[in-house]
């Protein structure tokens, strides 16, 4: 064997000091003239470390993973939240839409209620001016007209001793106003400036503007006409509100006023309040359709009316609703007011 090639086969052992002293002798002498052998022996004295490939010095593939990981939870993060803000701007929005189409639908109804029973009250009730007169009310109204305004003024006066408390439009559209020329032929106007006091002794003015035709007549008609009047007699009805929803209180006594007879049935209680339930017993046909308007309390002085009416209901089957603390148990009813509806009223004035 060679020298170089035994010296090489030692070189390990010498290094781990496994070889005899002959043997470190023998080596010691060959290195001092081989070259190639003392670096085989420095390779072998060097660290472990600096014999290793040099590592790379980027990120770990697990490292790696959790910044990717952490950006898709970002990003998924974000992602939720804006669903999560379109959802509940959904929502929101279309709770708002299904109330306010929840409010449309109660006026609707409400409305077409309302135009079935003024259909009723037309049909059952006598002439508006039967009625104005056996009421006590005179309608006044005059015209003028300048530079194409036309201007009505008009009052509803009570003759003196009347039992006319108050005189109020009727729920819904209120009157309509229009002009006419000699031959009856409606002149085209724009709505103008209205104003009136509807009270005890109503009185009113209402403005149109026109292209300056001469108009003739102004006419006036109001859907209806409620007139209050308070009962010579007190009618008061202590009443118990059951334990529960739905059971009624019991009443059935007549009353008269003014001549016109009434049965006051009961009263239904509900969780909104309580619903008076009564009847005309005199004809309509001969003196006019009459609603009763009540107030209610209880005994730590709540108490709840409706005045004007704020609806009309069935004239042959008429009710009040009222609002009421779902906490009082002990109520008194009271009739408060007597209300004539008189549809259809029409004033006309001449032009001057």
């Amino acid at each position: 064997m060679e020298p170089c090639a035994l010296v090489r086969d030692l070189l390990p052992l010498l290094v781990d000091g496994a070889v005899s002293d002959e043997s470190r002798s023998f080596i010691e002498e060959h290195l001092k003239g081989c070259d190639a052998c003392r670096r085989e022996l420095d390779a072998l004295r060097a660290p472990l470390s600096s014999r290793l490939p040099e590592p790379d010095r980027g990120p770990s593939d697990d490292a790696r993973f959790l910044v990717r990981l952490r950006r898709r939870a970002g990003t998924a993060l974000g992602l939720v939240l804006v669903l999560l803000a379109i959802s509940w701007f959904g929502a929101v929005q279309y709770g708002k839409w299904a109330a306010h189409r929840q409010a449309v639908r109660q006026y609707q109804a409400a409305r077409l209620k309302e135009n079935a029973a003024l259909q009723t009250l037309r049909a059952t009730s006598p002439p508006a001016a039967d009625l104005l007169r056996a009421a006590g009310i005179t309608i006044e109204s005059g015209a003028t007209q300048s530079n194409g305004t036309v201007t009505l003024d008009y009052g509803m006066k009570t003759d003196p001793g009347s039992a006319v408390d108050y005189i109020f439009l009727g729920p819904g559209d209120g009157p309509r106003v229009g002009l006419v020329d000699a031959a009856g032929n409606e002149v085209k106007h724009s709505g103008g400036r209205g104003s009136g006091d509807w009270g005890h002794g109503v009185s009113g003015t209402e403005e149109l503007y026109y292209d300056g035709t001469t108009a003739a007549k102004v006419v006036m008609d109001v859907p209806t006409l409620l007139v209050y009047e308070k009962p010579k007699e007190a009618y008061r009805w202590n009443i118990e509100r059951p334990e529960s929803a739905g059971t009624d209180s019991i009443i059935s006594q007549t009353v008269t006023v003014d001549g016109v007879d009434f049965l006051v049935d009961r009263v239904v209680w509900t969780a909104a309040g309580a619903r008076v339930l009564y009847q005309q017993l005199t004809d309509p046909a001969k003196v006019g359709v009459h609603y009763l308007s009540f107030g209610i309390s209880d005994r730590m002085g709540n108490s709840s009316g409706s005045m004007p009416l704020d609806r009309l209901t069935d004239p042959l089957h008429p009710y009040q609703d009222l609002q009421v603390s779902p906490f009082g148990r002990y109520w008194t009813l009271e009739l408060q007011h007597f209300v004539l509806a008189i549809p259809d009223v029409h004033v006309e004035a001449e032009v001057k």
